[in-house]
């Protein structure tokens, strides 16, 4: 049974402090033993000599060089594998400048391991990296993980529609365009709307992404916004902002016997975050 002891401590990297949540992972079902570490002897290579029957713990698959966003649950430690010819326990410890974060007491068999991983919540984090140090009685390593913020700049959610005369178009743009006629709102032979109605949730929503940036996707290829959609009520226009609780239809053409796929907004310099209604 795994004995555990849990140290709330505070780190700073950037500014932020990091508050543990503890330590996840199974123990195998077996009495604790008070296990004194008499060093051994070693090899000329350095490596621990096991005809004594030692427990030798030693540390591996950190999480070394991942990253986390701002909003995740965040994952920090490694495997603890008993590399020796013993049963045998020892303290497993987090570290961050020198000061003890977390521990937990494990007790192993020879080739079993244990997964050492410390969790906590890092929405109070700041971007940058931290280093952290695992450590036992018998090796130790270190690990960087890396903080980002790729918090949304803006929330929206959306409701697509599709067809030959939405509903949500007035007569103005039912039909056809038939050259030299003036073609604004007018679709052209063969091909049918996409509308796309936004409604802002959360931010400011820059309407100029809209209007240059995003795309519908067909099965074969993308389709940029139609500039009917100035001519709209609400239509989206290549410059201003849609405010939180504002609302904006943007219109695209896609052949008649394409597929709608999905509204595209991968290129955009806003960082959006869209809800699909449909």
């Amino acid at each position: 049974m795994t004995k555990r002891r849990i140290v709330l401590l505070g780190i700073s990297s950037v500014g932020s402090g990091i508050a543990l949540a503890g330590c996840s992972g199974g123990n195998p079902e077996s009495e604790n033993e008070d296990i004194s570490n008499d060093g051994g002897s070693e090899t000329e290579q350095g490596e621990s000599d096991n005809s004594d029957g030692q427990a030798i713990f030693e540390i591996t698959d950190t999480t070394d060089g991942t990253e986390y966003s701002v909003e995740d649950e965040t994952v920090v430690g490694g495997t603890v594998v008993n590399t020796g010819s013993s049963e045998g326990s020892q303290t497993v410890e987090l570290r961050s400048r020198g000061e003890s974060l977390s521990e937990v007491e494990i007790q192993l068999e020879p080739d079993e391991s244990y997964p050492a991983k410390f969790t906590y919540d890092s929405n109070s984090l700041e971007e940058g990296e931290y280093e952290f140090t695992l450590v036992t009685e018998d090796d130790q390593e270190s690990m960087i993980i890396t903080v980002i913020d790729n918090s949304p700049d803006v929330r929206i959610e959306y409701e697509t529609t599709v067809g030959k005369e939405p509903e949500q178009l007035s007569s103005d743009f039912r039909g056809v365009w038939n050259p030299p006629d003036n073609s604004e709102g007018k679709r052209e032979e063969g091909y049918k709307w996409v509308v796309i109605e936004i409604t802002v949730l959360e931010g400011e929503l820059d309407m100029e992404d809209i209007w240059f940036r995003s795309r519908v996707e067909t099965e074969e290829r993308f389709y940029e916004l139609d500039h009917a959609s100035d001519e709209l009520t609400d239509g989206i226009q290549s410059r201003g902002s849609i405010k939180q609780g504002g609302n904006g239809i943007a219109l695209y053409q896609i052949p008649e016997n394409s597929e709608f796929v999905r509204w595209n907004l991968e290129e955009t310099n806003q960082n959006i975050k869209k809800i699909n209604n449909n």
